[in-house]
């Protein structure tokens, strides 16, 4: 099996959001404008052949992931899946308030086909 991309990022600023059958989680190095961040986002108002995206702010990575599975805890996600014959990983440690983690953990499982949690 070929080794995996990976992708490490870790963020102090964690914006899930939710509009009608779009949803999508910010993952940022600050709250301001400019700063690096990742996005991850899935919609459910079309078929589509992934299960969510993924981009930076830069559009350095950037890729639909499907076969996707991720474990979660209160100060780390790891998403592993593929796009297309690529194995991906997704390593991103976080910083987020009580409430933004139970947004975070209710769209993360809207997002992938598996979720284990260790909480």
């Amino acid at each position: 099996m070929n080794q995996p991309t990976q992708f490490e990022f870790s963020a102090i600023y964690v914006s899930p959001s939710e509009a009608g059958d779009f949803v999508q989680i910010l993952f940022a190095e600050s709250d301001k404008d400019d700063a690096d961040y990742l996005l991850l986002q899935t919609q459910f108002e079309f078929d589509q052949d992934y299960d969510f995206k993924f981009e930076t702010k830069d559009g350095d990575w950037m890729a639909s992931v499907s076969d996707s599975a991720a474990t979660l805890s209160r100060d780390r996600l790891t998403i592993q899946g593929a796009d297309g014959d690529e194995f991906i990983r997704l390593a991103i440690s976080f910083v987020a308030s009580d409430e933004t983690f139970v947004k975070l953990r209710r769209m993360v499982k809207m997002m992938v086909q598996e979720l284990a949690t260790d909480n």
